[in-house]
Formats: structure tokens, C-alpha cells, sequence
């Protein structure tokens, strides 16, 4: 496979990934984090942490990789919130 039809693929897939599993991702982070602006947030974080990563292709179970994903930014966001309000 080319590079080129390796980031069509990659592209298509976070396509069918983002429409598939927004929506659960959203309302799962509503449960779990101090409001509507936060669960956006890290909906929109998870996505985008994903995108940049560039592992699309090499993603088997897309529920556990995204609940992995998600916490792994409520916690970065919540060490980043502790930061600045020690300064």
C-alpha cells in the first residue's frame, strides 16, 4: 500500500471511528467529568490525541482504546488544573 492510500485509509477510518463513537464517548465523559464544557472538551482532546497519533489502522477493540484514551486526558487535565492553581 502506498502512503498515499495509507492516509486516505487512515483518514477514512478516523472518519467512521469519530461518527461511530462520539456520541457514546460524550455522554459516557458527562458521567464522569464536572460538566457539559469539560466532556466536549475531552471528547474533542480524545479525538484529536488519536488523530495526531496517526494509530488509527492499528486499532482492535475502539471503545476500550477510547475509554483508555479519554481518561488518560481527564487526568492530564486535571495535573494541568493543579499546576496552575499552584501559580
Amino acid at each position: 500500500m502506498t502512503q498515499v492510500n495509507a492516509n486516505a485509509d487512515e483518514k477514512h477510518l478516523f472518519a467512521l471511528l469519530y461518527q461511530a463513537h462520539y456520541t457514546w464517548l460524550y455522554y459516557w465523559l458527562l458521567k464522569r467529568v464536572e460538566g457539559v464544557a469539560q466532556a466536549e472538551d475531552v471528547v474533542q482532546d480524545t479525538f484529536v490525541k488519536i488523530l495526531r497519533a496517526g494509530n488509527v489502522l492499528n486499532i482492535q477493540q475502539p471503545k476500550s482504546f477510547l475509554i483508555k484514551t479519554a481518561t488518560r486526558v481527564i487526568i492530564y487535565q486535571k495535573r494541568r488544573k493543579v499546576i496552575e492553581q499552584a501559580y
